[in-house]
C-alpha cells in the first residue's frame, strides 16, 4: 500500500492528524543508539526517546538493553578484574571508551587482540560486550565474514556503541590481509560508501 494506491486512506489519515494536532502527544525518536540531543540523552538507557528502527533490528534491539542484577555483574567484574589481566582490562577500556568519542570529538579507534585459539579472546570480548548488551552467542558479538553491507548498516545503528567483531582471523584465512585492511579502513572511515537508489539519486550515506 502506497500514497499512489490508497490516496483517499493517505488523505484521511492527513485530515485526521491536522483535526487533532493539539491532542496528539509529540514523541521524540531516532533510529540510532548512543548520544542524541546535545550529549543529553543516552538511547537506549534513559529518558523518553523512542527507538524507531526495532521491527528491522529485533535481534540487536533485544541484545541492547538493561538486564539482570547491576550488583551481581559489578561483583564478578571485580573478581575478574583482580586477576590482572591485561587483555581483560584493555578491552574493558576499550568497551567504555568508544561511547567518550563523540563528546570528547576524537577519532575512532580499534582494538584487536591476537593469540592462539584457546588463549579467552572470545571470552574477553565477551566479558566487554557485556557492559552495554547481551554477549550471548548471535546477539551484539558478530563473526567476522558478514557482508559489508550488513556492517554498514549495523555500525550506522550502534552508532556510539562499540562494534564488537570476534576472531579477525576468520577474514583473513578466508579473504586475505587485503580483506583486514579494507575493513579496517572502513570502521574508522567515519561513513558509508555512496549509493545510488531506484529514484537514480544518491543514497544518504550510513555515519
Amino acid at each position: 500500500m502506497t500514497s499512489e494506491t490508497a490516496k483517499n486512506l493517505v488523505r484521511y489519515l492527513a485530515d485526521l492528524e491536522n483535526l487533532n494536532l493539539d491532542l496528539i502527544e509529540i514523541k521524540t525518536s531516532t533510529s540510532k543508539f548512543g548520544w542524541i540531543q546535545g550529549f543529553t540523552e543516552f538511547i537506549p538507557y534513559g529518558g523518553d526517546v523512542k527507538f524507531d528502527s526495532v521491527t528491522g533490528f529485533m535481534d540487536l534491539y533485544d541484545a541492547v538493553k538493561p538486564h539482570g542484577s547491576r550488583d551481581k555483574w559489578m561483583s564478578l567484574i571485580l573478581k575478574i578484574r583482580a586477576w590482572r589481566k591485561k587483555e581483560i582490562a584493555v578491552y574493558m577500556a576499550a568497551s567504555f571508551g568508544s561511547v567518550l568519542l563523540a563528546p570528547l570529538n576524537i577519532l575512532p579507534f580499534i582494538v584487536n587482540l591476537w593469540a592462539e585459539t584457546g588463549k579467552g579472546k572470545t571470552v574477553n570480548l565477551k566479558i566487554a560486550a557485556s557492559i552495554w548488551a547481551n554477549p550471548g552467542e548471535n546477539k551484539y558479538i558478530i563473526d567476522p565474514c558478514g557482508t559489508d553491507t550488513a556492517r554498514e548498516v549495523r555500525n550506522n545503528i550502534l552508532n556510539n556503541l562499540p562494534a564488537m567483531i570476534d576472531d579477525l582471523s576468520k577474514m583473513r584465512d578466508r579473504y586475505g590481509f587485503d580483506a583486514v585492511t579494507d575493513l579496517v579502513y572502513t570502521q574508522c572511515g567515519g561513513k558509508g560508501k555512496d549509493r545510488s537508489n531506484r529514484e537514480l539519486t544518491i543514497r544518504e550515506p550510513t555515519k
